[in-house]
């Protein structure tokens, strides 16, 4: 008799484990073009959510970024989307491009937090002029060629944003006998190589092609943000930082602490707790389906997946993370 109950008790035990077995999500998740690093990140959170809940699909669906994204969640358009931290702190604070705060973002985990702001200057033209600090442009006022990426990209807000914190505008720039151009990255790799720029400010992760083909044909240096500056952007933002090593360029003589966007998986807060935690916790359990897109998705490690303070968590990512004791 008892050993009949021990088997009913234990089958009775198997019936939620079964059941949550035979649930599958199909889902779509905004990205930003095709081809790009979010795009790949899509086929790894497609590969995990298919590894814990067999027949579930989630599909990639291009947009125009981060931005475009706050709106495609807002009008239940897609069921999740990649944000930048940054472009969810403007979101939430009603800040450009966004008309009004959005009030109903939740965040879900994050997919990395080092793309790295990287300030790269022509060493002839710092030689020349004098110049190793965001404080010598400032004071000395060169005739500097200034790439920043597209407006309506995260890091051209970034790059802005460090340099008001030093008291220049990009006019500024110009009434100095300088000029400011904008160019995506592979772009501005080419002014600068060709001998048209001086200096480019994009937010790539570290060790990025398009900085080793520059640094391949002319000598850098990097001009580093001071803590304070470091501080107050990343407040203002609601980013963070990262140290890049002086391991990663053959050029770089120090370690050198500069801001970082982080990028996450985000929702609307209408979603269910279920869905949420069954996101999360995809994640969590497989996180190799994420670093294996890119060889540039290798620091991701569990801890990371919380780290952002732009938005809050959604209640059952919460649930997700503090059963795999990561909160």
């Amino acid at each position: 008799m008892r050993r009949r109950v021990f088997i009913m008790a234990a089958l009775v035990a198997m019936i939620p484990a079964l059941g949550s077995a035979a649930v599958s999500y199909n889902l779509v998740l905004a990205g930003a073009s095709a081809g790009g690093l979010w795009s790949l990140i899509g086929v790894g959170v497609d590969n995990a959510m298919k590894t814990a809940y067999p027949g579930s699909t989630v599909t990639y669906q291009t947009s125009g970024g981060g931005y475009a994204n706050v709106s495609l969640l807002a009008d239940d358009k897609v069921d999740i989307a990649i944000l930048h931290d940054a472009e969810a702190r403007q979101a939430v604070e009603g800040a450009a491009p966004f008309s009004q705060p959005s009030e109903h973002l939740r965040a879900l985990a994050v997919l990395y937090d080092f793309s790295a702001l990287q300030p790269i200057l022509v060493k002839a033209f710092a030689e020349e002029h004098g110049i190793t600090s965001f404080e010598d442009l400032k004071a000395k006022r060169p005739p500097l060629r200034l790439v920043l990426n597209k407006p309506g990209n995260i890091t051209h807000d970034l790059a802005v944003n460090v340099l008001q914190a030093y008291g220049i505008a990009p006019e500024d720039i110009e009434s100095w006998g300088g000029r400011v151009m904008i160019a995506g990255s592979r772009e501005s790799a080419e002014l600068l190589r060709n001998g048209q720029a001086d200096m480019a400010m994009n937010a790539p992760f570290v060790g990025h092609s398009s900085i080793l083909e520059v640094a391949s044909a002319r000598e850098l240096i990097l001009l580093a943000p001071s803590a304070s500056v470091i501080d107050s952007v990343g407040e203002k933002m609601g980013i963070g930082s990262v140290t890049i090593p002086a391991s990663a360029y053959d050029w770089l003589d120090k370690d050198t602490p500069t801001l970082a966007l982080a990028a996450m998986i985000a929702a609307d807060a209408s979603m269910d707790d279920v869905t949420a935690k069954a996101i999360t916790a995809a994640l969590i359990e497989h996180i190799d389906s994420l670093r294996d897109v890119h060889k540039a998705m290798q620091g991701l490690d569990r801890p990371m997946l919380l780290r952002q303070r732009s938005i809050p968590f959604h209640p059952g990512s919460i649930a997700a993370f503090k059963e795999a004791g990561l909160m």
